[in-house]
């Protein structure tokens, strides 16, 4: 009598089709959502640029910064692997630029964004509902716009701004002092 062969020896990682198939399904759904937010952002940018306003990246990635400002690569790269996806908006001006209330709506998704330049622009109290969601902003520059109290309300709930510019506006002390109870830590110029 021949003895019987050995059992088959399992492979270290073994998958099914199954899992196989549900972990590309998650890996899928990561890089979309990855690719949509970063579609979002360079949507925003594009709209900024276009109106004359200047966009500054995380500078703590600095190759993203190369990446953007250096001349050497080749255009059909930049074109095609975009410097949103890989760092986030920092900081935007709009100093040389008119932008109105419904214009801000396009920065709403930069979540990241840590400073905001709207001095000397038309906004109003409406274009501020379009930045109370920036939790990481730290910097808020509204001097010589039509912000009023009311506007107030829209940045009663952004903790980390630690510096508010809010001269030449329609605000009243009143007003600034309910901001100020509201973010004690943040200095608001008036």
């Amino acid at each position: 009598m021949t003895e019987p062969p050995p059992p088959p020896q399992r492979r270290r990682f073994q998958f099914s089709l199954r899992t196989l198939l549900i972990v590309t399904a998650l890996v899928a759904a990561a890089f979309g959502w990855w690719s949509y937010k970063a579609q979002q952002q360079r949507v925003a940018v594009a709209a900024i640029q276009k109106a004359g306003g200047v966009v500054w990246y995380d500078p703590t990635i600095p190759w993203a910064r190369s990446l953007r400002d250096a001349p050497q690569w080749p255009k059909w790269l930049l074109a095609s692997v975009v410097v949103d996806y890989f760092a986030n908006v920092d900081q935007i001006a709009l100093n040389n630029c008119q932008i109105s209330d419904a214009d801000l709506k396009q920065i709403e998704n930069l979540t990241s964004l840590r400073g905001l330049n709207l001095r000397k622009k038309p906004i109003t109290d409406a274009g501020l509902k379009h930045i109370e969601n920036l939790h990481e902003l730290l910097f808020l520059y509204l001097n010589d716009t039509k912000i009023t109290d009311a506007g107030l309300e829209h940045l009663k709930h952004l903790d980390s701004l630690f510096e508010i510019d809010l001269t030449n506006t329609q605000v009243t002390d009143e007003g600034v002092a309910r901001l100020k109870r509201a973010l004690p830590g943040c200095r608001i110029r008036r």
